[in-house]
Order: C-alpha cells, then sequence, then structure tokens
C-alpha cells in the first residue's frame, strides 16, 4: 500500500499511520478493492493478536489470506493514478 500511496499521492504515503490510507484507498482505488483491502487488513491482524481463549488462524486460513494479499498488491501496482 505504502508504494501505492508514492506513486499516487506522495503527501498521503508519507502518512505513517495505515488506518487512513485503507479509507483513503476506498476512494481512490474504488470500493471493492478498498473493501478487500481493508478486510485484509483486518484479517491478519487479527490473526497476529489473536487472545490465548480463541483458536488461532488455520494454515489453510492464511493461505486463502497470502493469495489475496499477493492479487491485492497486484491491482494496486496496476491501478490507474486517480485524482485524489
Amino acid at each position: 500500500m505504502d508504494r501505492y500511496w508514492a506513486r499516487v499521492c506522495p503527501e498521503i504515503g508519507r502518512t505513517r499511520v495505515q488506518r487512513p490510507k485503507l479509507l483513503m484507498l476506498t476512494h481512490c482505488a474504488g470500493p471493492d478493492l478498498g473493501r478487500r483491502a481493508s478486510y485484509l487488513w483486518w484479517a491478519l491482524s487479527r490473526a497476529g493478536h489473536h487472545h490465548h481463549y480463541e483458536l488461532g488462524v488455520t494454515a489453510a486460513e492464511l493461505t486463502r489470506l497470502r493469495t489475496e494479499l499477493v492479487d491485492i498488491i497486484a491491482l494496486l501496482d496496476h491501478s490507474e493514478a486517480p485524482t485524489c
């Protein structure tokens, strides 16, 4: 995502906090891609911060999340620069 923002809108790219970048992504890269990226961020954060009383993420789930991550990176790398 940082690579996308550095290319599209360097002012946003310089922001160190990721949440505003995710919110702006929905506006600039489209609602579908924004939703997918937000869900992926949530799922990976939850996988890394689960509680001891919760079941951990399975290998199959991590593989699916990784595949989604690779897809989103490819879409961001090949997306047109919007007028943000």
